[in-house]
């Protein structure tokens, strides 16, 4: 029998549901690699702060044009770009019409978007200046009920290029960074992206016959009544997502690159579960333990691994009950995602944290908040997915 014992979630474990349903924009993340990153560029404040306000116009046009408040062609033009990059996004700007009017069908879509951006890794080159962006963006619901989100909030990586032309500074280049193939925000289409990440694959992994994906059937929800036994606190399991979705809490956990299922675990935590096992006398790969001390090489696969939480969870502590359809997920429920129909591959891990005509999905890497469900299936990375939505 494996000890048992109470993790303690560290800082901020507990938020108002108030300050998390509010919508408003997403602050600039605290994350200790956006933290460590030299801003010390040497460009003066105020060329820092047009740069930065010039890419940020830029980032807000393509969020504003997925919703109802679309700018006009004659906003867009005024925009300082340069003609390859106005080229670009005058290319993008149908497809992002098409994005505006697909989410009105799946969900009633979005009346607005707040956006704000930040500068780092700034490199000076006489008139040209590189640099990484952060944008932060809120797209507001058209269609909400009390109690719910207001927006979807998301994270997102660019690699910006500014060109000094005849005294004026334009934006010539603005990449989308994507960290895999199933993160995407609306407003990007990245030509390439990452390869989806490949979690610990263990020994004892449940086989795949004993795994039926899920379908996901928006005409056949059912609602699934929580376990009045369980004991857990569901709403701050939620409220820890939403208190963290673009943060990290290093000062209580490890930080993964791939941070999806570490994330997953310490809503889990916040809520209830307890930890089983111990290091170091279990084996990190034990899928019969889930622990974790605040380090890598002491916590378990189980913790942070896709793969060997579902197995954790489903098999061996019973803590879970894998759903029928994906639609039937409620506040607190988890999803995952096999990619790549391998077996034994799972590969992602969301946590549900509210309901708006769909259900909305939290997540790590890349960073977002609740996302409707029927809008991350509708991008072919996602839709081909097997699912595995678990009941806490």
């Amino acid at each position: 029998m494996h000890r048992r014992s109470l993790l303690l979630s560290g800082l901020g474990a507990t938020t108002a549901a108030a300050t998390a349903l509010t919508g408003a924009a997403p602050a600039p993340t605290t994350d200790r690699k956006e933290q460590s990153r030299d801003r010390n560029d040497g460009l003066p404040a105020a060329q820092h702060r047009q740069l930065t306000l010039l890419v940020q116009q830029y980032l807000a046009d393509r969020a504003a044009r997925v919703t109802a408040a679309r700018p006009t062609p004659k906003q867009a033009a005024a925009l300082p770009l340069t003609s390859g990059l106005l080229r670009d996004y005058r290319s993008d700007a149908d497809r992002l019409d098409g994005v505006r009017d697909q989410t009105a069908a799946l969900h009633s879509g979005y009346t607005r978007a707040r956006t704000t951006a930040e500068l780092t890794d700034v490199t000076v080159h006489g008139g040209t200046v590189t640099a990484r962006a952060v944008e932060h963006t809120a797209l507001y619901f058209a269609r909400t009920a009390p109690g719910t989100p207001a927006s979807t909030r998301y994270r997102s990586a660019h690699q910006v290029v500014f060109h000094q032309i005849n005294g004026a500074w334009a934006l010539a280049g603005c990449r989308y960074l994507p960290t895999n193939a199933y993160s995407r925000p609306l407003t990007q289409f990245p030509e390439s992206v990452p390869e989806p990440m490949r979690p610990r694959v263990v020994p004892n992994a449940v086989p795949q016959a004993g795994r039926r994906p899920a379908k996901a059937d928006p005409s056949g929800r059912q609602t699934a009544a929580k376990p009045a036994d369980g004991g857990y606190d569901y709403s701050a399991m939620v409220s820890y997502a939403e208190q963290w979705w673009n943060d990290r809490n290093f000062l209580a956990y490890p930080v993964y690159e791939n941070d999806c299922t570490n994330f997953i675990s310490q809503c889990l935590v916040t809520g209830g579960w307890l930890t089983e096992g111990s290091w170091p006398d279990n084996s990190r790969d034990d899928n019969t333990c889930w622990y974790c001390y605040g380090f890598f090489y002491n916590t378990s696969y189980t913790w942070a691994g896709a793969e060997n939480f579902f197995v954790y969870a489903t098999q061996n502590s019973k803590r879970t009950t894998v759903l029928d359809n994906a639609y039937d997920l409620s506040p607190s429920d988890i999803l995952q995602y096999n990619f790549s129909h391998a077996p034994n591959d799972i590969q992602h891990t969301q946590i549900c944290t509210g309901w708006n005509e769909s259900p909305l999905m939290t997540q790590h890497t890349d960073n977002y908040a609740d996302r409707p469900l029927s809008e991350i299936l509708s991008d072919p990375a996602n839709g081909s997915a097997w699912l595995y939505p678990l009941q806490t």
